[in-house]
């Protein structure tokens, strides 16, 4: 269920393992908005629909995996015998589900904000900071377990910081922030608009005369996991973050029933999506070839 890269690598091993595959995907993948993708080796700079479509078609040359153009929308059953139910394609049964559905962002009700995700407004530095090093750089988080982790993380790629927080001082104190970044700008009142057209130009603060000038800005938005059935259905437990909890082999709570991506990890690239995809693959072949028991 989720055919991104964490699904097409759970399907390469799979196929190459003469395994029939059906890989039901409605093609949203959640980086479409980024113009480019960097930090998988071989396609470094590369659009991330690019490197998907290359992947898929690598993935469509073995003749026991199909591939579904739909969504599903209700699943049961046990080990050996699935049924997962689709929107416009009917009934599959299978022995095996993978949960490879990746996550959704909630982006906040700021004008801007979405026109610019993705491309100025971005949320991992590994995947985008290097393009924006040493320039203006904005910190946006509103959780005070990640606000000060951020601030720590980003410093790396630009010595010009401003936070933006709706977190109080009593709960964030001026002095631990300027402890990680002594020249860190502190901004609490709430961002009204980010202006720019192709990138960010600055962002306008309720009850400042004037917009911040910014080059780019690291924002923590709240996401969820975009096929909630691992949770409704299958009563899979959760991990720290709310995501799917998966062991080393990638197998949720619920026996036959394996997640993998974005879904169950907070790392989110496409390598580490490929990395546990190809896990998942390997690790159901091995399930079905009853290699641990």
């Amino acid at each position: 269920v989720g055919g991104s890269f964490a699904g097409l690598s759970a399907s390469l091993a799979l196929g190459r393992s003469l395994r029939k595959v059906a890989v039901i995907d409605a093609g949203k993948p959640c980086n479409r908005f980024a113009p480019e993708s960097h930090n998988f080796i071989g396609y470094d700079g590369m659009k991330p629909l690019d490197v998907l479509a290359k992947a898929k078609k690598d993935v469509e040359a073995y003749p026991t995996v199909s591939f579904v153009d739909d969504i599903v929308i209700d699943a049961s059953g046990e080990k050996d015998d699935f049924q997962v139910v689709t929107k416009n394609s009917g009934t599959l049964f299978a022995k095996r589900l993978l949960f490879t559905s990746g996550v959704a962002d909630h982006l906040p009700s700021i004008k801007g904000f979405d026109t610019h995700w993705g491309k100025s407004i971005i949320h991992c530095p590994y995947c985008h900071g290097y393009e924006y090093k040493h320039q203006c750089t904005g910190v946006y988080c509103n959780e005070i377990k990640f606000a000060a982790l951020f601030l720590k993380m980003i410093r790396n790629w630009s010595s010009k910081l401003t936070l933006f927080t709706s977190i109080s001082k009593e709960d964030l104190p001026d002095e631990e922030l300027q402890s990680i970044h002594k020249d860190v700008v502190i901004i609490r009142d709430p961002i009204l608009e980010i202006k720019g057209d192709d990138h960010i130009s600055s962002v306008v603060v309720e009850g400042r005369s004037e917009p911040i000038p910014l080059d780019v800005l690291y924002a923590k938005v709240d996401f969820s996991v975009c096929c909630s059935l691992p949770f409704t259905v299958f009563n899979c437990e959760k991990n720290d973050f709310n995501l799917i909890k998966v062991d080393q082999s990638c197998q949720t709570s619920y026996p036959g029933v394996y997640a993998a991506g974005d879904s169950c990890d907070m790392r989110r690239s496409i390598a580490m999506a490929t990395f546990f995809g190809q896990i998942a693959g390997v690790s159901i072949n091995h399930d079905l070839l009853n290699l641990f028991h």
